[in-house]
């Protein structure tokens, strides 16, 4: 994150072409902060699938009720 003072809000238009390249910004007047300028959308995430493939098996039955659960909600 860039901090930057409010003066340089009027006078550096290539802050917004930071912001939509994600680039975030603390904006200081005076040295205390004001504002924080975040882009409007997320950046694209370029976090893989399939990360912990193999790591674990959800069980086949992983959906079906629990008779011990059943119990305590509805009572036997």
């Amino acid at each position: 994150m860039k901090v930057i003072d409010n003066k340089q809000l009027r006078f550096d238009p290539a802050l917004l072409s930071s912001l939509e390249q994600g680039e975030t910004f603390a904006v200081t007047k005076k040295d205390n902060l004001v504002a924080f300028l975040v882009p409007a959308y997320p950046m694209a995430s370029k976090r893989p699938g399939s990360l912990a493939k193999g790591e674990f098996i959800v069980p086949a039955d992983f959906n079906d009720p629990s008779p011990d659960i059943e119990a305590d909600f509805y009572g036997s």
